[in-house]
């Protein structure tokens, strides 16, 4: 009984199962944006920093040139060339700034993805507990019946078993009385057969009398 019980309650499901999926799907779509974003920016701050290195070394080198033997012409082409490498440099850093905005923006899609799904997930836990509660109820509650149902078999076969013993007890002496008055009958039944008086009375009694 407890088996079919057990059985007949329904699996645990979640209502909004489907839009938890929607929304998984929806924060991985977030986080795949996301990643191309920054993979552009890891570019933009490496080139950044490349350019940063370059103008650095140039600037050094062009420091221990000019100690040994100071030249106008070399002068002139390394100031070019730095001129170049700030602005490379420049560039750099504000391609990088550009980016910041959309970075920022799927960042806040990956955050908003991820509070959804999350306010769902917790929904789910929720109610999952609620189920799991529900069900130790149902199986207290059975085990319960099971056992008063049990006891009241127990009951019942004690009461049965003494009321077969009353009545076996009652056949008993049912039985020695019709034994008694089959005796009296066959006693009566001799005395008229001898042509002796009978009345009402127990001839047996008659007898224990006389003795």
């Amino acid at each position: 009984m407890q088996a079919k019980r057990r059985i007949s309650i329904k699996r645990f499901r979640f209502s909004l199962e489907s839009l938890l999926r929607i929304r998984t799907h929806e924060e991985k779509m977030a986080m795949a944006d996301l990643a191309r974003v920054l993979e552009k920016v890891n570019v933009s701050e490496e080139k950044k920093k490349k350019a940063q290195e370059n103008y650095r070394s140039e600037v050094e080198h062009f420091s221990r040139e000019q100690k040994e033997s100071f030249r106008l012409e070399l002068f002139q082409m390394y100031d070019r060339y730095l001129e170049r490498l700030e602005a490379e440099q420049v560039q750099a850093n504000e391609e990088l700034e550009a980016m910041r905005p959309a970075l920022e923006a799927e960042q806040q899609k990956v955050m908003e993805a991820r509070r959804k799904k999350r306010a769902l997930e917790l929904l789910k836990d929720r109610r999952k507990e609620q189920y799991d509660l529900e069900v130790r109820r149902q199986e207290k509650k059975e085990l319960e019946e099971i056992n008063a149902k049990a006891f009241q078999a127990s009951l019942f076969g004690q009461v049965s078993s003494e009321r077969r013993s009353f009545e076996d007890q009652d056949q008993s002496e049912d039985t020695g009385q019709d034994l008694r008055a089959r005796r009296e009958e066959e006693l009566k039944e001799y005395y008229r057969q001898m042509g002796m008086p009978v009345d009402d009375q127990d001839p047996l009694a008659g007898n224990e009398d006389r003795g």
